[in-house]
């Protein structure tokens, strides 16, 4: 396996790939530790590099699903784009991951009347969130945090 291709953000890689039955029956951490829990497959990937953190995903589903489909390996490198973007918000301005989600869409023009109505959220608890966006971000309007959002590296 080619580790600078794996650890790139956005790569993903799949067990199933480099790791087939035969293999996960002589391996002891299979066998002693992974199968007992009801897990056999996963896949994973660096979501997001930054110069303070590196940001790690991992899923695993259990034998009887079977393994990751064509279908399912064609989605997830569709959401390692948008992933990485929070990723990237939640790391420069310390957001929790509901102020990325909800500074993301404000970044790209959504109102948060209409995110709250998307998200099933009150707009009561999406303004206590736009709050607090604006006070880690340093901004207080949302032209401010739109000009600030859409010029940082974390949406590009």
């Amino acid at each position: 396996m080619d580790l600078d291709r794996a650890n790139r953000a956005g790569e993903i890689v799949y067990c199933q790939a480099h790791f087939d039955d035969h293999f996960v029956s002589r391996s002891e951490f299979y066998q002693d530790f992974l199968l007992p829990e009801g897990l056999r497959y996963c896949f994973g990937a660096s979501a997001c590099r930054s110069e303070s953190a590196d940001f790690l995903i991992g899923l695993m589903r259990g034998p009887e699903r079977g393994k990751l489909d064509d279908t399912s390996q064609s989605a997830l490198p569709r959401l390692m784009p948008h992933l990485s973007g929070s990723l990237k918000l939640m790391s420069l301005f310390a957001f929790t991951p509901a102020e990325a989600r909800l500074a993301k869409a404000i970044g790209i023009g959504e109102t948060f009347e209409n995110y709250a109505e998307d998200n099933g959220l009150l707009v009561s608890t999406v303004r206590c969130q736009l709050r607090s966006v604006f006070a880690k971000s340093g901004t207080g309007r949302q032209t401010d945090l739109v000009r600030l959002i859409s010029g940082s590296p974390a949406m590009r």
